[in-house]
């Protein structure tokens, strides 16, 4: 069976595929859960893809995948921007964004993990108006073909880089 994704799916048993897939094949960023809503409510095991044609067997986890998303934007896979993650490991609620935020308790989320997109660097910052402790973040894996490229930056949980909360992002380092 087939089926091509361009969308959020919390719940794959709506498409009849709950712990049915094998492999993959990915353009862009990809998450695979093996709960529901992105293992909100169950720390489980979460595995992700990515490149500009990327293809797998999924041996590790064949069948246990239960919901899926994207990284980044939908319509350009290496458009500058990031996705904040409430939990570790690109779990729970997710945020995309493609521009300076200077305070981010406007949208109710804890940053546990990041995703980078993109050629630029993003300075994550603990307190509002990039203030307390900030870490620069870039991409550290990149793909090209003719036409393309991507560059990704996984960082799964922020508190290995000795940063416990984000509550402001602005592109550069500073």
């Amino acid at each position: 069976m087939y089926h091509d994704f361009n969308e959020k799916v919390p719940y794959l048993s709506s498409y009849n595929l709950d712990n049915a897939i094998s492999s993959i094949k990915v353009k862009g960023v990809w998450l695979f859960y093996a709960d529901p809503e992105y293992n909100t409510y169950v720390t489980s095991l979460v595995h992700w893809a990515w490149g500009l044609n990327y293809k797998e067997n999924l041996h590790a986890i064949d069948d246990q995948i239960s919901s899926l998303r994207y990284a980044g934007s939908q319509s350009n896979c290496n458009e500058a921007g990031y996705n904040l993650y409430e939990g570790e490991m690109f779990t729970k609620k997710d945020l995309y964004q493609t521009n300076d935020i200077p305070d981010l308790s406007q949208f109710h989320q804890d940053v546990k993990s990041v995703i980078i997109i993109g050629q630029s660097s993003w300075t994550f910052c603990e307190q509002a108006n990039y203030n307390g402790r900030c870490v620069c973040l870039s991409a550290e894996l990149h793909d090209s073909d003719y036409l393309s490229r991507l560059d990704v930056g996984f960082y799964q949980r922020i508190s290995d880089l000795y940063l416990y909360n984000v509550k402001s992002v602005r592109k550069g380092c500073y």
